[in-house]
């Protein structure tokens, strides 16, 4: 393949640099096959110490594909009934595998020669995709070509463009560069108010997610008991046991956005419409996560929940308003504005991507709307992160009680480490 590419010469009238795409064939085949390896190891040991081993290592390979391409968002098909609600634990992990070797791959490449190796390395990603696809495309447990390459590139290559964007310098940047129709036009005339949007959005979106994590973690402390019955009911061996703990931790973050859309208004579908003024009565599906469902009716949780959303928008309040003390009033309205949109684009992403099918008829569909979702979060972030962010421009003395209170300072900060470009 090498020889091939060393002969191709109408690469170079493209501006591509062969050497520089071989380089990113092998680190995108090196990350890919790294978040297979994560993936596997755990099934290995599993298939291990447990008592069934009949599938053999030729099983193993297979269930690790499928899962692997089900953190990329393919549908798992189990004797016809479509299974696609990603892990987005190991979603996170394998993205951010990936992310980091496109900006290892195109930080140490010349500047000029990024946009080859971004190239080379989707490529070898997808390669060894496509050799994932192959393994798992039969059996009781598959997963089918078009869904698993269709959602494979949907969630790579803007990952690795991102990650690649970052660390290749302001001339490495051109072949990433969005339009100027694409960039925040109406905050072309306030300086920095496009970063800071972007910030304050992220730091939002941020916080609402520990919301979530918050209401999870104090309903399932209500609901410990009914949780560690269902544990012991559906895993009486230790094997069956650790398998369970393993699927419950990779599931948390999809609980986790299950939670802060609960708690911003809109609820989430599972037989049922569960929202934070009104609960269906259902009767859900075996499975531990499931046991902090609240229950019918008004609960005292679902009303304290919708007290955690203006946290988040006192998070964008206090970054905007920070940055705005040289701004005037409506160019500050329209980059709190533009954060509270940041945040709803967020949120209708995370609402999108935590749900699917996990069965047919009434589980057909399970999880929060999107569309809803991204409203609600929109209208808590403009009902208290426009005024907010005013009130902290206006008196600059607020920002310090109100960063104590929301700990918006350790969100900022974080967010400064994670888009500073690395050296």
């Amino acid at each position: 393949m090498a020889f091939l590419m060393e002969r191709w010469r109408p690469a170079a009238a493209w501006g591509v640099c062969v050497p520089a795409v071989r380089t990113g064939l092998l680190a995108g085949a090196a990350a890919a096959g790294t978040g297979l390896a994560e993936v596997a190891l755990p099934v290995f040991f599993l298939w291990i110490v447990s008592p069934y081993v009949q599938s053999g290592t030729g099983g193993v390979v297979h269930l690790a594909a499928c899962l692997w391409l089900a953190a990329h968002g393919g549908t798992l098909m189990h004797g016809g009934t479509p299974l696609d609600v990603p892990p987005l634990l190991l979603t996170v992990l394998l993205l951010a595998g990936l992310h980091r070797a496109a900006a290892r791959a195109c930080g140490g490449a010349e500047p000029s020669q990024a946009g080859s190796v971004l190239l080379g390395l989707c490529a070898g990603y997808l390669l060894v995709g496509a050799c994932t696809v192959a393994a798992a495309a039969t059996g009781e447990v598959s997963v089918g070509p078009a869904s698993g390459l269709g959602c494979l590139a949907l969630t790579a290559l803007p990952v690795a463009v991102i990650g690649g964007r970052r660390a290749g310098g302001e001339e490495g940047r051109r072949w990433t560069a969005l339009p100027s129709w694409l960039r925040l036009p109406g905050l072309l005339y306030v300086p920095g108010g496009g970063e800071t949007a972007l910030r304050a959005g992220a730091a939002a979106a941020a916080a609402l997610l520990g919301s979530g994590a918050l209401v999870l973690a104090v309903s399932l402390l209500a609901h410990f008991g009914a949780a560690g019955d269902l544990f012991a009911q559906l895993a009486p061996d230790f094997v069956g046991r650790l398998a369970l703990l393993l699927l419950c931790a990779v599931l948390l973050p999809n609980a986790a956005v299950w939670a802060a859309a609960y708690a911003l208004g809109p609820g989430f579908a599972l037989v049922g419409r569960m929202g934070p003024l009104s609960a269906a009565a259902v009767q859900a599906p075996a499975f531990p996560l499931l046991a902090a469902l609240p229950g019918p009716g008004r609960s005292l949780l679902g009303l304290s929940a919708l007290a955690l959303p203006p946290v988040a928008g006192a998070v964008s309040a206090v970054l905007v308003g920070r940055a705005a003390r040289d701004w005037g009033v409506l160019a500050t309205v329209r980059v709190g504005a533009a954060a509270a949109l940041c945040t709803a684009a967020l949120a209708t992403l995370c609402a999108a991507v935590s749900g699917g099918a996990l069965g047919t008829s009434a589980l057909a569909q399970v999880g929060p709307s999107p569309w809803w979702t991204g409203l609600a979060a929109l209208a808590w972030m403009s009902a208290v992160g426009i005024p907010g962010a005013l009130l902290v421009r206006w008196n600059p003395r607020l920002s310090r009680s109100v960063s104590r209170a929301s700990s918006a300072a350790a969100v900022s900060r974080w967010w400064h480490r994670f888009c500073r470009r690395p050296e």
